[in-house]
């Protein structure tokens, strides 16, 4: 019983030694954004702009969803190319404009590989970043959008039952189809 005891004080010290290593690692390097230009968003799988849900309860607070019929505060964003940053050393970063919910595009991969602007999101790193590439069989303008982290496209997801959460962005497309294109509406 006594050497069980001294066994399992040696695994905790070893288990606690471990997760003490962890909590004192130093933040993995953050990007800057350059060449910032304001753009809304328009999904090509149901014609409807991205907006940013803003003072939404828990986790869908922030979550980008193709929803809107009109650009308005909650449909523009910036688009921004990094410096520094991507696997490649080119990729970019949408900010939302919105006031009070203005944060960095991330991709929550713990919860589904949804995509919302977080309001906390304050620096740039690989959740943050996406590719932008032209996309074909739409407008001159479109787009579609892959997730540095996720290694996937941007898919608006259309039909889905809860209304709370159709048209909402999740990074989850291996190839292009109607769900991941998005026509650009340049703003300035």
């Amino acid at each position: 019983m006594r050497r069980s005891r001294t066994l399992l004080a040696t695994l905790m010290s070893v288990v606690t030694a471990a997760a003490g290593l962890l909590v004192f690692q130093a933040p993995a390097a953050a990007y800057t954004a350059n060449n910032c230009r304001q753009v809304a968003l328009r999904s090509v799988a149901n014609g409807l702009y991205v907006s940013t849900e803003a003072a939404y309860p828990g986790k869908m607070d922030g979550l980008l969803r193709a929803r809107a019929q009109v650009i308005g505060p909650w449909e523009k964003f910036y688009l921004c190319q990094i410096i520094g940053g991507g696997r490649s050393g080119s990729s970019e970063a949408f900010d939302s404009t919105l006031d009070g919910n203005n944060g960095w595009w991330t991709t929550e991969r713990a919860d589904g590989d949804y995509v919302r602007a977080r309001p906390d999101g304050t620096i740039i790193d690989v959740w943050e970043e996406f590719y932008t590439v032209r996309a074909s069989g739409c407008s001159l303008e479109c787009y579609a959008i892959r997730s540095v982290d996720a290694n996937r496209w941007l898919s608006a997801e259309v039909g889905v039952k809860d209304p709370n959460y159709n048209g909402y962005l999740r990074a989850r497309g291996t190839e292009i189809g109607p769900w991941e294109k998005f026509d650009f509406i340049w703003l300035a």
